[in-house]
């Protein structure tokens, strides 16, 4: 029941000797009834259900019949309110949809509510005569049935639609305002066929009935709220504004006035007949004052003055100096018939400066600017187009230089021999060739030539560099380095490349085990954010390896493992996301799906190399990993070399030892969690007893350095098989130490396990048959008890005081 509702629940739903009426109001769909439900489920005595018909409105006491189940004496208004309290006694009576009901019904209430205890329910606007409405309101308590809180919206729309991402679940809760019949009516659009959701024809047919409840000054106003899509100043919006407010249909936010759902906006707009639209769209392009120039050019285009529309497009991107922003200005402008080429070709400019190239391809006149389209293809990935254009010109000037440069190393240091450069050629084209040669000082070069050139060859040069240092292992330096250009594209509201460069940063903090400004939970959050949206190919691969490596590694590898099995061909070819689908199989215990890597010649197939070595271990498999890389600067490399190629002698284990703790200092600057499996595969090969004379056990001061790195930074699988291991030392970790807590009770461990299944909190609640609270209560007791941060590291937590469980788990 809605908490704010508690106080007057209490006096009127539970049995007392106070008689009144309770009248619950509230805009359509905002769930009136469910709430007079509840109510009347605290009242333990009987329930007597009544309320208004549409169809029955002019039949006299229809609504106190349907309560009490019998006649009611229409002619006699005395005689109407015994028989109700003579039926109804100590009970409660149940009115729902008061908006309906007859003239009798709504006459009786106010002398009956003095002998009865009644809870009723009504629509805003009512459509009451006013005289009836007001002597409602003096005769007992109104009030408003609020909006869904977050959490009864997020769980109503899991119920309806649980296929829905979270980031699109946030959107349609935002459009409903916490409506349900508003989020019913979005989630229907988004719904697979056979579903329980009613049709959206259907909620948004009840939705525009209500709508034409509103006085027409009413519905004016909140379809320039639906036009708009935004709270606006008061002044916007004329004099049935007072009427959205008081009937809780917007709301008054500091200077602002927004809908309560935008979705009863839109459709409030859509409602309107079409020359009224145009209209009211005229009419918000002349408030230039409260609304930007951008807006007031597209509302200028749906208001068909297409002139108009042009001139304030381009004063619009005259005078800012946002690259999105001018590009959609320019775009606005070059889509009216008043457009010149040479305005189309700068908005194709702009369009390309902001991340946008299949808009910049649109925008080109046919068979103009090759450059232009040499550099959309470029950002698109489309290098055979670039090549055959670049092929066409028979000497490279600057800007084909350029552009060839940056083509040819996608294609290969082979492609880069193609074209000769003349010295004078920019400095940009040169550091590409070096970068590409990995020639020494090549990333200050390319970071010197990546910001003196133009804001768009700036930031390809920036992701070649961040791309090439992830591609080399370089992850420090790719984490400075996309930060720094992840920067320079917000300063100027370049948001597409913003996003590429954020994709990098997240890929390199969950490698490294967090950074100081991110740890793993947040690189969760803000990867799967970043999926959700229209990245290019290869920033979206870096985002969702980010997402399902720190994922695996906090304990989510059910999710993690669900994602990487329905991800895109595209995104799973990428080399980084191939090994995060083979560690995460080898973190769950499925080995024999980390098996058979390429071979290895750069550092994400020498991450898969290693994958592969553990995988082939807890199989008792022996793999002779021969050396693999031919990068001897490859942290892999070291680590390859370490791994002994067959069993071994006593004699030989801490000379393997301390091979694999010479090679973890190298991954420092990589990947945290290598580093850590370097010490853990110490102490695997260790000798777990000291030979005569001899204290040091280099395998067991390994593990214990391993166990405090991945403590600190969350790793917790790796955290559970590094104390297994330490089990041969006879190290045991039972006390209460922060990450390994004591006193779970029974009903608490299979909530936990059932979370590291990756179940959600609704199908847990519905298999053990307890409440979504209770749930939730059990896992944050279970967190406590384990010290764990996330529900995710507590069920993983879980699982490494239980290892015996491993089998189990898929």
């Amino acid at each position: 029941m809605i908490a704010d509702l508690q106080v007057l629940a209490e006096t009127f739903a539970t049995p007392s000797e106070q008689n009144g009426l309770l009248v619950l109001s509230g805009a359509p769909g905002c769930g009136r009834s469910h709430t007079l439900k509840d109510l009347a489920a605290i009242h333990p005595g009987p329930h007597f259900w009544g309320g208004g018909l549409a169809a029955l409105r002019h039949t006299p006491g229809v609504a106190l019949a349907r309560a009490v189940r019998a006649p009611i004496p229409e002619h006699d208004r005395a005689l109407v309110i015994e028989a109700v309290r003579a039926r109804v006694g100590s009970g409660l009576l149940l009115l729902d949809d008061l908006h309906w009901a007859d003239s009798l019904t709504l006459e009786v209430l106010p002398e009956l509510s003095k002998h009865c205890k009644i809870i009723a329910t009504i629509r805003t606007p009512s459509g009451l005569n006013p005289a009836t409405e007001e002597a409602l309101r003096a005769a007992g308590q109104w009030a408003t049935v609020p909006a869904l809180d977050e959490e009864a919206a997020n769980t109503l729309a899991q119920d309806l639609n649980p296929r829905l991402s979270p980031d699109k679940l946030r959107e349609l809760i935002t459009r409903s305002g916490g409506s349900p019949l508003a989020l019913r009516a979005l989630l229907a659009t988004e719904n697979p066929p056979n579903s329980e959701i009613p049709a959206q024809m259907q909620a948004a047919h009840a939705v525009a009935e209500a709508v034409a409840h509103l006085s027409r000054a009413a519905r004016t106003a909140l379809a320039v709220l639906g036009l708009l899509g935004r709270p606006v100043r008061p002044e916007m919006l004329g004099p049935g504004i007072a009427e959205l407010i008081e009937q809780h249909w917007a709301e008054h936010t500091e200077e602002l006035v927004g809908p309560i759902s935008p979705y009863f906006a839109q459709v409030a707009a859509s409602a309107i007949p079409p020359n009224e639209r145009t209209l009211l769209h005229a009419r918000i392009a002349e408030q230039t004052n409260s609304i930007t120039l951008i807006e007031a050019a597209q509302h200028w285009i749906a208001a068909g003055n297409s002139e108009k529309a042009h001139r304030v497009a381009l004063t619009a991107a005259q005078r800012t100096s946002n690259v999105t922003e001018q590009a959609t200005a320019l775009a606005l402008a070059a889509q009216t018939p008043h457009a010149n080429n040479d305005e189309r070709i700068a908005a194709a400019r702009a369009a390309l400066r902001a991340g946008r190239p299949q808009s910049s391809l649109r925008l080109l006149p046919a068979g103009e600017e090759p450059l232009l389209r040499a550099q959309a293809h470029l950002q698109l990935g489309q290098i055979s187009q670039v090549r055959d254009l670049v092929s066409q010109q028979e000497v490279l000037d600057d800007d084909w230089a350029r552009v060839w440069a940056l083509a040819a190393y996608q294609s290969g240091t082979a492609a880069l021999r193609e074209r000769d450069l003349a010295p004078t050629h920019p400095a940009l084209a040169h550091a590409v060739i070096a970068a590409g040669d990995r020639t020494p000082g090549w990333v200050e070069q390319l970071a010197r030539a990546s910001d003196d050139a133009e804001a768009t060859d700036q930031w390809w040069g920036g992701w070649l560099l961040v791309t090439a240092l992830c591609a080399d292992g370089d992850t420090a330096r790719a984490d400075k380095y996309a930060q720094h250009y992840a920067q320079s594209c917000a300063n100027v509201g370049a948001y597409s490349w913003h996003t590429r460069f954020l994709a990098v940063q997240l890929w390199c903090a969950a490698l490294l085990g967090g950074t100081a400004e991110t740890n793993l939970d947040t690189v969760i959050s803000r990867a799967l954010e970043l999926t959700d949206r229209a990245l290019p190919p290869q920033a979206m691969s870096y985002a969702f390896a980010a997402a399902c490596l720190s994922l695996a590694d906090t304990g989510g590898l059910a999710i993690a493992r669900d994602r990487l099995a329905k991800a895109s061909a595209d995104v799973r070819r990428h080399p980084f996301v191939a090994w995060v689908d083979a560690e995460a199989a080898w973190l769950d215990g499925q080995a024999e799906r980390a098996l058979a890597p390429d071979q290895a010649t750069d550092f994400a197939s020498g991450l898969r190399h290693l994958t592969a070595q553990w995988a082939a271990h807890d199989l008792g498999m022996v793999v002779d990993p021969g050396t693999k890389t031919t990068d001897s600067a490859n942290p892999a490399t070291l680590t390859l070399q370490a791994w002994p190629p067959a069993e071994l002698s006593d004699d030989d284990a801490d000379e393997i030892a301390n091979a694999f703790i010479a090679a973890a200092p190298n991954w420092r600057s990589a990947a945290l969690r290598e580093e850590i499996r370097c010490l853990l595969a110490a102490g695997v090969w260790g000798r777990a007893q000291s030979q005569s004379g001899d204290s040091t056990m280099p395998g067991l001061e390994a593990l214990l350095t391993a166990e405090k790195q991945a403590a600190d930074a969350g790793l917790v699988v790796l955290l559970g098989r590094v104390r297994r291991a330490l089990r041969r030392y006879a190290v045991r970790r039972e006390g209460p130490d922060r990450r390994i807590g004591t006193g779970l009770t029974a009903r608490e461990r299979e909530v936990l396990e059932l979370v590291g299944a990756g179940e959600p909190t609704r199908r847990i609640a519905g298999r053990l048959g307890i409440s979504r609270m209770t749930v939730e209560t059990h896992v944050r007791a279970g967190m406590r008890k384990l010290g764990a941060r996330t529900r995710t590291e507590a069920a993983a937590l879980l699982f490494a005081r239980s290892p015996e469980t491993a089998g189990d788990r898929q």
